[in-house]
């Protein structure tokens, strides 16, 4: 895939994974359960706003 071996994109997608838990634990020692569920939307939302712009002709 991309030049990619499948090896690399296992190692890639389990870095990715260990990064997103450790920036979840952090978010909620510092904002809480409540507001870091509510900081995980807000980005999801630009996520989906981004991708929009950039796929609409």
């Amino acid at each position: 895939m991309l030049g990619f071996s499948e090896d690399e994109i296992a190692y890639f997608i389990a870095f990715i994974r260990i990064l997103s838990y450790s920036s979840f634990g952090m978010l909620q020692k510092y904002f809480g359960v409540k507001e870091t569920i509510m900081v995980g939307l807000f980005f999801k939302i630009v996520q989906l706003a981004a991708f929009g712009i950039a796929t609409s002709n």
